[in-house]
């Protein structure tokens, strides 16, 4: 510890040390001590093994640091979070490890990393995917962008129901896709709804959005009805008005 603290004071200004603690089932990263007095990888035996590690340094004078606490499991690594964060001002870099394929490990990173930073709680994030590590960043900007933290166009899209008069799924998965390429700071919330009883509530909450009915929808931008198109029309019409809203030609 003695080294690595001096090494990092003799380095660039600026630069950190990420104190890192991840859980494992033979619990490595827990100083023996720790895991004697727990007897597991808890919460509280990680947060302590962080804060300690965390003190080392310190004693040694460096305090640069980014803290991160992972886990598999995903409500282990929130209340970690949660312990550290109420007993140390480093930022957090948070993260559930190990998380599993894209569409398990985005639920897992979801609700872990989601939670915390809902809270207040964290500075930088990695979803662990096992995939594409393009995928990883496209789940961390979702997880951002649903918690209003970083610009992008925010998709509202109704279930099914037997109210439903089109094929909604096709359309919204089409729609999402374009949307996603969509790059801006700002954030654009686009509803696209299902049928003519919810549907033109939720679109006029929206910056724009359809309502569909039978063979065609409602068209709303600003929160106001401007005109009715075809169904087969509604992907390249919001994509179009998307566009014109952030260039400030709507209205």
């Amino acid at each position: 510890v003695r080294q690595i603290a001096g090494d990092a004071l003799q380095a660039d200004a600026g630069e950190s040390l990420q104190a890192s603690v991840e859980r494992d089932e033979k619990r490595r990263q827990l100083e023996k001590q720790i895991a004697a007095k727990y007897g597991a990888p808890t919460a509280e035996a990680l947060a302590e093994s962080a804060l300690e590690n965390i003190r080392r340094l310190e004693r040694f004078g460096f305090d640069e640091l980014v803290v991160s606490v992972k886990s598999s499991d995903v409500k282990l690594m929130i209340e970690a979070n949660r312990l550290i964060a109420a007993a140390c001002p480093y930022p957090l870099h948070l993260g559930v490890t190990e998380a599993g394929p894209r569409r398990t490990g985005l639920v897992k990173g979801a609700i872990g990393i989601g939670a915390l930073l809902a809270d207040g709680i964290g500075d930088t994030i990695r979803v662990s995917l096992s995939d594409d590590v393009t995928e990883e960043v496209e789940a961390g900007r979702s997880i951002l962008r649903a918690l209003g933290l970083t610009g992008g166009v925010n998709l509202i899209s109704c279930p099914t129901c037997g109210r439903c008069r089109t094929d909604l799924i096709s359309k919204a998965r089409a729609l999402e896709k374009r949307l996603a390429a969509i790059r801006t700071d700002r954030v654009v919330n686009v509803a696209l709804m299902g049928c003519a009883v919810n549907g033109p509530g939720e679109a006029a909450g929206a910056d724009l959005g359809c309502a569909c009915g039978n063979g065609d929808a409602l068209l709303f931008v600003g929160g106001k009805t401007v005109g009715r198109i075809n169904e087969n029309e509604i992907e390249e019409t919001l994509v179009a008005e998307v566009e014109k809203w952030l260039a400030g030609k709507t209205g």
